[in-house]
């Protein structure tokens, strides 16, 4: 395990750090005793920046360059942003309003799009490759209603694609085909049965969900408790978790399609929590809720699985490689988890070489960015 930079944290797994042919990655910095919180962009690998692998970043204008500089406001939030990695245009959301900034051209950042009066933007925000379309969620307390909102990242108009009477969140256009936006029916797990939604613009912009999780369930009458999706690269379909607090199985990690066959598990396990899928489809990568024991099988894919934890707060996270098509799995790193911004969140790099997550210090309570080198072959569990 490498320390890539302390004092910081990736952004949420379904969005994208990764800028400039993937030479550079974008990150939030975040140190509570400082009071500081912010986004900045450092060279990627971090050992062709400075010095020996495993050490840290050199912290000069030259090798980190800062994006913003964020309001602290009492009790920070989580910066998440999202980068369109063909166009290096990088966009976050902060104080209800959308910012955009050129990270080529290093231009001053432009406030895209603010809400109406009485409304709230989503702190997540998706951006599409080439930059051009911006989605985010604006929420409307007077009437509970939750706004797809698509905005040009040239002019700041706001189109409104769908209009949802529940909380939606995790917005994220497919990185295959930016024509399907998904988004999520946020809610407590157990209580929500259609967690996984799309809408496909411009030709059918009413939205729908995409996954059935009454239909994945072995038990009659029961649904998977499932979320934490991400759109694949190399298709036009998602992974997620099946979580193990689920009162149905089979838990585990799943692969679907909004369009396409059904849904596949690829890997059974009561403790997977957020995952992440290699460009090529090859890898899953996913963090546990408690310690993974290696003994999932696809042997019998509707076998029983037992519960697994509710809760992270101050418990171990494994991050765990898994092989899309045998479900075999390698044990990468060991950390610890609390609330954001200390969970794993683990990505691939975009050349499939290496893992990064957040790393939590057990005994400070420090998160930092920490990489691991993907294993060729990866050791089977």
């Amino acid at each position: 395990m490498t320390i890539v930079r302390a004092g910081a944290h990736l952004t949420y797994p379904h969005t994208n750090g990764f800028h400039d042919d993937g030479q550079h990655l974008a990150i939030a910095r975040y140190d509570p005793r400082e009071g500081t919180i912010g986004i900045s962009t450092i060279p990627w690998p971090a050992g062709a920046a400075n010095g020996p692998a495993g050490s840290a970043l050199d912290d000069s204008p030259a090798v980190e360059r800062v994006v913003c500089a964020l309001p602290w406001a009492g009790t920070p939030h989580p910066v998440w942003f999202d980068v369109a990695a063909d166009a290096n245009l990088i966009v976050w959301v902060r104080d209800d309003a959308l910012h955009l900034r050129d990270l080529t051209q290093w231009t001053a950042a432009v406030r895209l799009y603010a809400a109406p009066a009485g409304a709230v933007l989503d702190g997540l925000c998706s951006i599409t490759a080439d930059g051009r379309r911006v989605a985010v969620v604006e929420h409307h307390p007077p009437d509970g209603s939750y706004r797809l909102l698509e905005i040009c990242s040239a002019t700041g108009a706001a189109q409104e694609l769908a209009r949802l009477p529940w909380h939606a969140n995790h917005v994220q256009f497919s990185p295959h085909t930016p024509d399907w936006i998904g988004f999520a029916h946020e809610g407590p797990a157990r209580q929500t049965p259609d967690r996984i939604w799309a809408c496909h613009d411009p030709s059918g912009p009413e939205p729908r969900c995409v996954v059935d999780q009454w239909r994945l369930s072995e038990q009659p009458g029961g649904f998977v408790a499932a979320g934490h999706e991400r759109w694949m690269f190399h298709d036009v379909g998602m992974v997620f978790c099946a979580y193990g607090e689920s009162d149905a199985g089979p838990r585990g990690i799943y692969t679907a399609w909004p369009d396409g066959p059904a849904p596949r598990l690829v890997v059974l396990g009561d403790r997977f929590w957020h995952c992440d899928i290699s460009r090529d489809g090859q890898w899953i990568v996913a963090d546990t809720q408690g310690p993974y024991d290696g003994a999932s099988s696809t042997t019998d894919v509707h076998a029983s699985s037992s519960r697994g934890p509710r809760s992270t707060t101050g418990h171990v996270s494994d991050v765990v490689l898994v092989d899309v098509q045998s479900g075999h799995t390698a044990h990468l790193a060991r950390t610890w988890a609390s609330r954001h911004p200390h969970h794993p969140h683990p990505v691939f790099s975009p050349d499939g070489q290496a893992v990064l997550y957040n790393h939590t210090d057990r005994a400070t309570g420090d998160v930092s960015i920490a990489s691991v080198p993907m294993p060729f072959p990866p050791k089977v569990a």
